[in-house]
């Protein structure tokens, strides 16, 4: 018998490792606080929801100012568990620092995160922001919602909540939820929710809560948010561009998308519409 054949050679590669530290990019605490710093949310980007390989932590301090590159005076680099302690009154106040983690495989994989903790001479409540667990990109066309923790341990406090990103009174006009509150003793949640359609995607914006006893000095936690972009770059065509109806097939293709590896892999629905953009009809999902 007469025969063909053909071969592809497929290559299956290996993701990178997901490093995060949680509480925020950047926090300000009160010297008379033991530090915790919790990297146990990092994750083997092959295995999202567990499994994989184990991942392996080593942590490292130097001090941002007020003399960068400074030593921390801890033995953080010797520190191999997820969670890193620190106890009160060790790290020297009115100094920032920058703590890192390194997440590694033993494959070799390995990632980094980093957060900057400044040291407050005064009593402050003690202030966090809680992660989204599943990802840390948001959609733009849905309600953002960050979660912060405040403790405060000796009297009630005013919290805040305020951004880099845009003056106040726009994060007024774009929150659906009050920007201050007065917090009474103990631990507080306290939430952020920002209107569906306020921010762009492909921006980065920086969100900020504060707490205080009511003196200048504050406790705070500063956290990162990247709304998610759409794919670009792609290129869609229909063959023929016209036809006799009931009677003609059309062909339609689409290629050349590409997104944030992230992101991947793509799906594809193709729709029409006959009146209104916003009645479409979906041909293929």
């Amino acid at each position: 018998p007469y025969y063909s054949s053909d071969s592809v050679d497929i290559i299956i590669g290996r993701a990178g490792v997901i490093a995060q530290i949680t509480g925020g990019s950047s926090r300000t605490i009160g010297a008379s606080t033991s530090v915790f710093l919790d990297a146990s949310q990092s994750y083997d980007a092959d295995f999202p929801t567990g499994g994989g390989e184990i991942l392996q932590y080593i942590w490292s301090c130097f001090v941002l100012s007020p003399v960068y590159g400074s030593s921390c005076k801890t033995s953080t680099a010797l520190l191999t568990n997820s969670v890193l302690s620190i106890s009160a009154n060790t790290l020297t106040t009115q100094q920032l620092y920058n703590f890192t983690v390194t997440v590694f495989t033993a494959s070799g994989r390995s990632a980094k995160a980093s957060t900057t903790i400044y040291i407050s001479a005064a009593t402050v409540p003690l202030v966090s922001i809680i992660p989204r667990a599943a990802s840390i990109k948001y959609n733009y066309q849905e309600k953002l919602i960050i979660t912060g923790n405040i403790s405060s341990k000796t009297q009630s406090s005013v919290a805040q909540w305020s951004s880099t990103s845009f003056d106040y009174s726009k994060l007024e006009t774009i929150s659906l939820t009050p920007l201050s509150r007065v917090l009474s003793v103990g631990n507080s949640f306290y939430e952020l929710a920002i209107a569906p359609n306020s921010l762009s995607p492909g921006i980065t914006y920086y969100f900020t809560l504060q707490a205080t006893y009511g003196a200048s000095s504050y406790g705070s936690s500063t956290i990162k948010v990247t709304i998610n972009r759409p794919p670009i770059g792609g290129v869609f065509g229909v063959t023929p561009r016209a036809g006799v109806a009931l009677s003609t097939k059309f062909y339609m293709s689409t290629y050349g998308w590409t997104d944030d590896a992230s992101d991947l892999p793509l799906s594809y629905r193709f729709s029409y519409f006959l009146l209104t953009a916003s009645d479409q009809l979906f041909l293929n999902a």
